[in-house]
């Protein structure tokens, strides 16, 4: 008789994709003769609410974890609704959600989930917790284990890495196991221990035992080209009975690689890595497929599952395969839409090759346009290459959903007063989100407070009004709260999120009149015509002949002033350096030091 387990997904992921989780589990452990049925709970959700609700709350990790709560602890629903009013008056769109009418139908859908579902066939059932899974997640736990409660549970995912699923396992006791790290290798071992009923001492498993929480480590697949593609026939089964299946374009998640090559801290050195960033908690390293096998399971799950669009789910770009793995994918000769993320070193080249493969939109890691702010963030990046890599995704047409962070701890008004300039330069392109920093678990800055004038931290104040107060106290979660200059941090950075808001309106108006880029050249040979689009259908136009032109044309990449006198050695060093701050002055060339880049964007590229 084959070992069966369950696996489930609850809300509230984007239900246009399915879980790359229980997708790539199944798929593994199929391999291992474990036969696995995935759940895939949230597209009924927002069939049972409505798309559009189901996406307002979805956006929101309170919202999101406020449904649930509310079903979770049903004593704290009026402190949620309040709760939900609040946040109805902040914001800029009014929200309209009718809490007692969306849990009404939420619990009637799971409730036939539960009583429809065998779920006494499964030796083991788990559930995937991240982000804004965690209410969601407990609240069907809870049920499952009151219908069966000799079946062991299990969990697992980014949202329950470290002290936080050692938490969950001491407090919730229908939780049986936690895995720390990808689910793999302890998944399967745990499967042939229950089956076996051998020794739970797996790493990368935590389990209660003797009324404590016992065990640790990590057990991650080192070459991820002896994985199988991931498996998501579960998911597109329940989408053909979903009432938005005919409307809903759904997106397939790929894997390249796990874990950050930029964050060291798994080598001893945790200040090396992004200082806000706790993405990685739950990898030790960084592997990548190589880009032949990453090309061949884009082309099978297009095939397999009819669909063009794809969703890069990893943390950081391989840089060392991009141009193979592009290449391949634009060979491929499909019309593909591609969403995937990366730090703002990618070449212009580099890019050209994505944008051939299908790349519509990349989510860059700019954080900032403060060269001294991205030091204090161990970036690795300056101003002037956030700014050269949003020029190039303009030219290309690629859309560049990059955020501006502001109210980093121990950030100062100098670089508020040097990101408002910069700002200056770059209101031609796609604009930032400016969103306000949050402390996140598991941060260098969470794990260095000190360091970044933070005083204490705790809990975020909103857990206590979705968690009764024992909860709150003993449980870690994920979003933090501190103490360290807030107030003075909010106010001095209240006119760069205005400088933000003003900018999207700017961009929006614009793109609204024309569709052509906002600083744009052409180039007439021997002759350039740099296009500033002003408002009311006006144009401010800088005509650049000769060598001027040249100098423009090499500066379209970032070069340093040594490597520009070198190349134009005709001219006189004072005399290049006063042309090249005149175009400054313009605003159609920026500088950073020594180093210069020409802001306008070529109006008409040639073709592929």
């Amino acid at each position: 008789m084959p070992f069966k387990i369950a696996l489930i997904s609850m809300p509230w992921p984007a239900s246009y994709r399915p879980s790359i989780q229980l997708g790539a589990l199944k798929a593994f452990l199929n391999l291992q003769k474990i036969q696995v049925d995935t759940f895939h709970f949230y597209p009924e959700v927002a069939d049972a609410i409505g798309i559009n609700v189901y996406e307002t709350i979805s956006s929101s990790t309170w919202l999101s974890e406020a449904i649930y709560a509310s079903l979770l602890f049903p004593e704290r629903e009026g402190m949620i609704q309040g709760f939900l009013e609040k946040e109805r008056k902040k914001r800029k769109k009014k929200l309209s959600i009718r809490l007692a009418e969306i849990t009404e139908k939420i619990k009637r859908l799971h409730k036939r989930h539960l009583r429809g579902i065998k779920w006494e066939k499964y030796q083991l059932i788990g559930s995937s917790i991240c982000i804004s899974q965690l209410t969601s997640s407990l609240y069907m736990i809870k049920k499952i284990k009151g219908l069966c409660p000799k079946i062991p549970i299990i969990i697992g995912g980014s949202g329950v890495c470290g002290e936080i699923g050692k938490s969950l396992l001491k407090l919730f006791p229908e939780i049986d196991f936690v895995i720390q790290g990808e689910g793999e290798l302890p998944l399967w071992r745990l499967c042939k221990s229950l089956k076996s009923k051998s020794d739970f001492d797996i790493p990368g498993l935590m389990r209660r035992f003797n009324e404590q929480v016992t065990g640790d480590g990590y057990q991650q697949i080192q070459n991820l080209d002896y994985l199988p593609p991931p498996d998501y026939t579960d998911y597109f089964n329940t989408l053909k009975n979903s009432k938005s299946s005919k409307s809903v374009i759904t997106a397939i998640p790929i894997e390249g690689s796990r874990g950050c090559w930029w964050n060291q801290s798994h080598r001893g050195k945790p200040l090396k890595a992004c200082r806000f960033c706790n993405l990685n908690l739950q990898w030790k390293g960084y592997r990548a497929k190589t880009p032949s096998r990453i090309v061949k399971e884009v082309d099978y799950l297009v095939r397999k599952y009819r669909s063009l669009r794809l969703y890069f789910v990893d943390n950081i770009l391989n840089y060392e395969g991009i141009k193979e793995t592009f290449e391949g994918i634009a060979n491929l000769g499909r019309d593909l839409e591609i969403f995937l993320e990366s730090r703002a070193q990618i070449r212009k080249e580099q890019l050209k090759w994505m944008r051939r493969a299908g790349v519509k939109e990349i989510q860059i890691g700019i954080e900032a346009l403060s060269t001294s702010l991205l030091k204090k963030m161990h970036k690795g990046t300056t101003a002037i290459q956030n700014i050269a890599i949003m020029k190039h995704c303009e030219e290309f047409g690629i859309m560049n959903s990059a955020n501006l962070i502001t109210c980093f701890p121990g950030s100062e008004e100098r670089e508020v007063t040097e990101t408002l300039k910069n700002i200056d330069f770059v209101l031609p392109y796609r604009p930032l989100k400016g969103i306000k920093f949050w402390l996140g678990y598991g941060s260098a800055i969470a794990s260095y407070p000190k360091m970044f004038n933070i005083r204490r931290i705790y809990n975020h104040r909103v857990y206590s009004i979705l968690f009764p107060e024992f909860f709150y106290k003993k449980l870690y979660f994920m979003d933090k709260g501190y103490v360290g200059n807030r107030n003075k941090q909010e106010r001095v950075w209240r006119p760069v999120l205005k400088r933000c808001r003003q900018w999207q309106d700017y961009y929006k108006k614009m793109k609204s009149l024309s569709c052509d880029h906002i600083l744009s050249y052409m180039d007439g040979g021997d002759f350039l015509i740099v296009r500033h689009r002003l408002n009311e259908g006006q144009n401010e136009l800088h005509r650049l002949r000769g060598v001027s032109r040249e100098i423009y044309l090499f500066c379209d990449t970032i070069k340093h002033f040594k490597k520009i006198s070198e190349r134009f050695r005709s001219i006189s060093q004072e005399k290049l350096l006063s042309f090249l701050n005149s175009l400054v002055d313009k605003k159609i060339m920026f500088k950073e030091g020594n180093r210069f880049l020409s802001l306008a964007v070529k109006e008409k590229l040639q073709n592929g």
